[in-house]
């Protein structure tokens, strides 16, 4: 018999008396909030974000099959949370930032296969798609700017997560940023700016104690859009997630004003995510707010059963 006929990992073996139960993406509850400002500077909010849930779901109509906890609807479930923080000055940079996240959803909507189940080389096809949609949402956005003068030369950052289970996917141009908060108050940072400090910084030359404060922090080296026709190159991560981990999306607005310590501290005293971003955006306001600030926050707690 052919190999390709005798896989039984993609059809496990069910016990004698199989119930319909739910995959363990649905059973994941995911706590989230969101909150984005102006600030006290910027005449208008250049900020965008995005929260989506994405199913796919099988919903039983009648039947007389033994149904699990899930009832007669069964679904696998991911997640994706964006950010972007526009540029360009007047309304371009609204424009901009607005246009990335519109455009992502209709390439998302547009696709025949969605990834609910990862393996190896489902991660793989999916990483080829997200630099694919990245492409994408650049062209977009230069030929909107190429073709009104008004608009020309807009750009954006864009960061996105994608969860589904445990696996977490992380796609970024530009310096917003995604966090991951550990149990225990680690901080790691998923994402790298993609500015000329951060580039001093990975060849040597500048301490990263001062790319905070270098005078190239804000220049950006990788950006959708933009004057020109250079290319957009995607950072994508894939990483896991733990039981209580809270995944944190930001703009600029927040890390420049808010320092990461006061972020974890922030984070750790406020359980629930729509209190926390508020939070976050409060002392982003009390630090001097100059610029837009955007905040995204889930927290991820895992069943029972399967936390450990």
């Amino acid at each position: 018999m052919s190999t390709d006929l005798a896989r039984t990992d993609e059809f496990p073996i069910l016990p004698v008396t199989p119930t319909l139960s739910p995959p363990f993406s649905s059973r994941i509850t995911v706590d989230v909030g969101s909150v984005t400002d102006r600030g006290h500077v910027r005449a208008n909010n250049e900020d965008h974000f995005l929260v989506a849930r994405v199913a796919r779901s099988v919903q039983i109509v009648e039947t007389n099959l033994p149904l699990g906890p899930g009832g007669n609807r069964i679904e696998d479930v991911g997640w994706v949370l964006a950010v972007a923080d526009g540029m360009g000055g007047h309304s371009s940079g609204e424009v901009a930032s607005r246009l990335a996240l519109l455009t992502g959803v209709h390439l998302v909507l547009d696709e025949v296969r969605w990834s609910l189940k990862i393996n190896e080389l489902e991660a793989q096809v999916l990483k080829d798609r997200l630099s694919r949609y990245v492409a994408d949402v650049h062209r977009q956005i230069s030929a909107h700017g190429n073709a009104d003068p008004t608009l020309y030369g807009m750009g954006t950052t864009l960061t996105v997560a994608y969860s589904v289970g445990r696996d977490l996917f992380t796609t970024h141009v530009g310096d917003s940023r995604a966090y991951v908060l550990r149990r225990g108050g680690k901080l790691e940072q998923l994402t790298q700016d993609h500015t000329v400090a951060q580039r001093l910084v990975n060849e040597g030359v500048l301490d990263p104690r001062e790319a905070a404060h270098h005078r190239t922090k804000h220049i950006l080296t990788n950006v959708l859009g933009g004057k020109g026709e250079a290319s957009v190159e995607a950072e994508i991560r894939q990483s896991r997630l733990q039981d209580g981990d809270r995944l944190l999306l930001c703009s600029d607005g927040l890390t420049d004003m808010v320092p990461d310590d006061a972020i974890v501290r922030t984070l750790e005293e406020q359980p629930v995510a729509q209190k926390a971003c508020e939070r976050l955006v409060e002392q982003a306001l009390q630090a001097g707010g100059r610029d837009n600030v955007t905040v995204v926050l889930a927290r991820f707690t895992f069943p029972a059963d399967t936390a450990g």
